[in-house]
């Protein structure tokens, strides 16, 4: 008996709950799309489990690290999101506090200087006019 393709019924008893969830996702628009058949679906699932479980039983393990590497992602995302909510209200508490004065000048503070007098100024300091200064602006020390 050596044929090439084998045939295997498998029947769903709808009343029991995980039956019924594998009708459900078997014959759902996400299958329909993702895989060439319903066949295919079935070999690759039928696959995938059983490599899981061969993983699981030589790792026991394994179930564990994966529950802690989603939850440390999921803490990591959820801080990544907080902290880039959060860029604009620090940036508005540093000019607010004047940490950063070049950002929360007062009228006071304003001295109006010659083009040629900055020039004198940068030469006396060995700066050049074409060279950029020092941006305090991109030193983020929130308090450290």
């Amino acid at each position: 008996m050596s044929e090439e393709n084998f045939n295997r019924n498998v029947y769903f008893n709808l009343k029991d709950e995980e039956s019924a969830r594998a009708w459900e996702i078997l014959h759902s628009h996400e299958v329909k799309q993702e895989f060439k058949s319903q066949n295919k679906f079935i070999i690759k699932a039928i696959i995938d489990y059983f490599e899981r479980q061969m993983a699981l039983k030589e790792d026991s393990y394994l179930e564990t690290r994966e529950k802690e590497d989603a939850f440390v992602e999921r803490i990591v995302n959820e801080v990544q999101q907080k902290a880039f909510a959060n860029i604009p209200a620090l940036i508005g508490a540093s000019v607010m506090s004047g940490q950063y004065p070049l950002l929360s000048v007062n009228q006071s503070q304003i001295a109006v200087t010659p083009t040629s007098d900055i020039s004198k100024e940068n030469a006396m300091k060995g700066v050049s006019d074409d060279e950029p200064e020092e941006n305090d602006l991109l030193e983020f020390g929130f308090g450290c």
